[in-house]
């Protein structure tokens, strides 16, 4: 079972070259549960080498996936979604002190302005199987003078990156420029 632990909420829009990228914020966080035929959570002291989760971008109302801007002019196609797509699990404890497996996407960005939902599917490599899926909360891609600034980093997020989740971690919240 699949459940986004750490919504996106906002995002200041990319630009077109791999200089100016901004990642959403805050980086979603996907927490993986495994569970037995009577939906009981299993021990999850085994690896999971051969699975992996794959981010893209749909609507809010999850019936269109952007992929890619096409352009009408040159022809040439442009990803919307950039970043680092996959992410690989990590075997970590949750404030609580339970081991779970989390997936991070801490560089993602987005390349046009509007509301996006970003969807998560749970690939296992040796089947070439989506195993589960699920969908963010909708997030805003806002123009670089409407953004309002990133937020401080939660405590799951602080507590992750303390046992080595690849986070960035802010301590205060940035507000925007007058």
């Amino acid at each position: 079972m699949l459940e986004v632990v750490e919504q996106p909420f906002q995002c200041r829009m990319a630009g077109i070259g791999d200089k100016d990228r901004r990642p959403i914020d805050p980086a979603p966080i996907v927490k993986l549960t495994i569970l037995d035929e009577q939906d009981i959570m299993e021990d999850i002291s085994i690896e999971c080498p051969f699975y992996l989760l794959h981010a893209t971008l749909w609507s809010i109302d999850m019936k269109t996936q952007y992929d890619l801007i096409n352009s009408t002019t040159s022809g040439v196609s442009l990803r919307i979604l950039i970043g680092s797509l996959v992410s690989s699990p990590s075997l970590l404890k949750d404030l609580d002190n339970r081991r779970a497996y989390y997936f991070a996407f801490p560089d993602l960005s987005v390349r046009t302005t509007g509301q996006y939902r970003l969807q998560f599917s749970l690939v296992h490599l040796t089947r070439n199987k989506t195993i589960s899926e699920t969908f963010s909360e909708p997030f805003t891609v806002y123009t670089a003078k409407a953004y309002p600034g990133m937020k401080e980093s939660s405590q799951l997020s602080r507590h992750l990156a303390k046992q080595g989740l690849k986070l960035t971690i802010r301590t205060q919240t940035r507000s925007k420029r007058k």
